[in-house]
C-alpha cells in the first residue's frame, strides 16, 4: 500500500524536509529550504507533496520535556494550518524534542569518521535540518506502526 509522508522541520532561518519510503516504514533527509517566507515555502512543499504523491505531513512541534507547548509552538501550528489549506493534506504535529541535537550529533560523528578515514572528503552536506525532519518523520512512522 502506498504510503508516502512528508516531514518537516520549521525554523526561522532554515526549513528541514524529510520523505518516507513508499511504504511509509522509513524516513530520510530530503533538502532544506530558505525561509523565504510565506509563498515560496509554501508553493515549494506543495510542489513536493505533489510530486511525491504524499498523503500526510509531518511537522515537528517544539515541546517541553513536560510536554508544554511554548511560543514557537505556536508559530509552527500558524504554519501548519496555512501549509493545510495549502496542500490539502492532513497535517499532524510531532513532538520535536532534541530532534536537532541528535541530528547535529549524527553530522559530527560523520564529519569525524570522514576526516578520521581520510576519504578526500571535506565535510559532508550539511543538512542538519533535513536530518532533524527525518528523526521527526522516523518517530511518527514508528509510533503508527505500532499502533
Amino acid at each position: 500500500m502506498y504510503m508516502r509522508y512528508l516531514g518537516i522541520d520549521y525554523g526561522a532561518k532554515r526549513i528541514g524536509l524529510a520523505l518516507s519510503d513508499e511504504d511509509g516504514r522509513l524516513a530520510f533527509p530530503l533538502e532544506e529550504l530558505e525561509n523565504r517566507g510565506g509563498a515560496f515555502v509554501m508553493e515549494t512543499i506543495r510542489r513536493i507533496a505533489v510530486r511525491d504523491k504524499v498523503v500526510a505531513v509531518i511537522v515537528g512541534i517544539p515541546m517541553t520535556f513536560g510536554g508544554v507547548a511554548g511560543f514557537q509552538a505556536q508559530v509552527v501550528e500558524k504554519f501548519g494550518e496555512n501549509l493545510k489549506k495549502t496542500v490539502q493534506l492532513p497535517v499532524v504535529y510531532e513532538n520535536e524534542v532534541l530532534s536537532t541535537k541528535l541530528a547535529e550529533r549524527a553530522h559530527h560523528a560523520v564529519h569525524n569518521a570522514l576526516r578520521t578515514h581520510r576519504t578526500g572528503l571535506d565535510r559532508p552536506a550539511r543538512m542538519v535540518n533535513a536530518s532533524s525532519a527525518a528523526i521527526i518523520l522516523q518517530s511518527y512512522l514508528d509510533k503508527i506502526k505500532h499502533s
